[in-house]
């Protein structure tokens, strides 16, 4: 039996072996089998399949959150305020809202945006204001009509997630939900998803399931729905500050490394081990890639296995990171950048 199968044996039957990761761990001696050569930059390996550096913007006050769609970039900036934009091909970076059009309902918000998120029409990010209590608001990407999705009495709010119905975030240690286009009612009716142990850092979602880690960490799943007990699929990770999912798996970041686990729990495979405190992270079909803002380096690593490879070197605090078809985007936080390597084009 393979080794993954066999460890899988153990808490499920043989049919739950995942054959859809065959694709990506293919058995010792086959072809594509794990080792993509010396830093796994080989030119074959999709952590090398991307143009020189670019300077999408600058002069930003604290970028700190950024999402991609087709055509466009989006980021929140932390020091100043204000939402900004810039078209991925040739664009000149704007404003769609400065400090005070993002202010909400009269309230004079004191703490900025921390973090973003995008459901492909609406952006949608998290506020405090001068009453200690947060509020979640959205636009179109245009920038036009505000909407608070949640309000009042939570001062803690600072990661959130959406789908196609609802807005998903974090409070202390419980994950709620809330329907998008309407406010929320009182905290007291908010609907919890999952609660958890201790703070929780992070948060991911697919069709059906949230995913969230904590400070001791703890990484959980749990239905969107929330009608069934969250289910642990890893403890003693350290601290899990970025989380993400895809059809093939779980992929977290700690204070050691960059780690992944199969959605059902069992499997954990460390992919990257030894880094410098790695934080935001971000996976598309073939490779995981997250920051390390202590190193200032922003990193990739196949799949199928191989070496971590540096994608950026030199960064100033990069931050958060995000992926799509076209490349790699994140933000500068300390130097007011944000920054993209695109894909390069196929022969």
């Amino acid at each position: 039996m393979h080794r993954r199968c066999a460890h899988l044996a153990l808490v499920a039957s043989a049919a739950a072996c995942f054959p859809s990761l065959e694709q990506y761990y293919p058995p010792e001696g086959s072809a594509g089998g794990v080792g993509a050569g010396p830093g796994g930059g080989s030119a074959s390996s999709p952590c090398a399949a991307f143009e020189p550096l670019e300077t999408l913007a600058s002069g930003q006050a604290g970028p700190r959150a950024l999402v991609v769609d087709d055509d466009a970039v989006f980021w929140v900036n932390e020091t100043v305020g204000g939402l900004g934009t810039v078209a991925k091909i040739e664009g000149t970076p704007k404003l769609l809202l400065d400090e005070t059009a993002m202010y909400a309902g009269g309230q004079l918000f004191l703490n900025p945006a921390m973090d973003l998120a995008s459901d492909g029409t609406h952006l949608y990010w998290v506020m405090g204001n001068n009453q200690g209590n947060s509020l979640i608001i959205s636009t179109d990407e245009a920038g036009g009509q505000l909407t608070y999705t949640g309000a009042a009495e939570y001062p803690e709010v600072a990661h959130l997630a959406v789908d196609g119905a609802n807005v998903f975030y974090l409070f202390r240690s419980t994950v709620y939900k809330c329907p998008k286009g309407q406010a929320c009612p009182p905290m007291a009716s908010h609907t919890p998803v999952a609660v958890g142990e201790g703070t929780l850092l992070a948060l991911a979602l697919d069709g059906a399931h949230v995913y969230f880690t904590d400070l001791d960490g703890r990484i959980r799943s749990a239905n969107k729905s929330g009608a069934e007990l969250p289910v642990i699929l890893a403890e003693d990770q350290g601290s899990a500050f970025g989380i993400a999912v895809d059809g093939s798996g779980v992929y977290w970041t700690t204070d050691g490394g960059a780690i992944r686990a199969a959605p059902s729990g069992g499997l954990v495979e460390d992919i990257a081990s030894n880094r410098n405190s790695p934080t935001g992270i971000a996976v598309d079909a073939d490779a995981v890639y997250w920051i390390e803002p202590t190193a200032n380096d922003v990193m990739c690593v196949p799949k199928a296995g191989g070496d971590p490879v540096v994608i950026a070197s030199e960064q100033d605090e990069p931050f958060d990171v995000a992926v799509d078809a076209s490349g790699i985007y994140w933000v500068n936080r300390g130097g007011g950048q944000v920054m993209a390597r695109r894909r390069a084009a196929t022969p």
